[in-house]
């Protein structure tokens, strides 16, 4: 699911995927120098691990920016956007990304 919010020259996509196939469509949203903020509540963890590690990656190779907002909220930039200040101290220092590890490992 997307929603687009329009601004002034510039958009924002919210992206709530439901598989690892939506992976693709942040990465194409990046790619058309949009800013994705990416909601994985509700996610699988290891759908949410795989989303996660794709979009880092292509962020990667970008030179873009991804940052966490809360436990399961990021938000990602191509080159061209600047992130300023520290979203979790902004928003009460929500905690690390956490995924819990499977087989008792941790």
């Amino acid at each position: 699911m997307t929603k687009k919010m329009p601004g002034t020259g510039m958009e924002v996509c919210v992206i709530k995927p439901t598989s690892v196939e939506d992976a693709r469509e942040i990465t194409e949203t990046l790619l058309a120098n949009r800013t994705v903020v990416l909601n994985l509540e509700g996610l699988d963890v290891d759908i949410a691990q795989r989303i996660i590690d794709f979009t880092s990656g292509s962020c990667f190779a970008i030179s873009g920016n991804l940052q966490k907002i809360s436990h399961y909220i990021f938000i990602i930039t191509p080159a061209s956007v600047d992130i300023s200040g520290d979203f979790q101290d902004i928003f009460g220092g929500a905690g690390s990304f956490e995924m819990p590890i499977k087989n008792g490992m941790s």
